[in-house]
């Protein structure tokens, strides 16, 4: 998988999916491109999106990070 060609699509979806009120499917969304972007060794832009989608849930990310 060429992430950066699946990236605009994978955004595309979640926005489909936040403007639609799916939040299940846009955090899916979000995940499996984290999952393609970790397993593409691009562990920073992973984390980012983890991030991304943890603050979508409302919780604040920092005791995830002390564990």
């Amino acid at each position: 998988l060429d992430v950066d060609a699946a990236g605009p699509l994978f955004e595309r979806a979640a926005a489909a999916a936040h403007a639609a009120g799916d939040p299940a499917v846009e955090g899916e969304t979000l995940h499996d491109f984290g999952d393609d972007l970790f397993n593409a060794g691009r562990y920073e832009q992973s984390l980012e999106l983890a991030m991304v989608i943890v603050r979508k849930r409302g919780v604040h990310p920092a005791p995830l990070l002390e564990h």
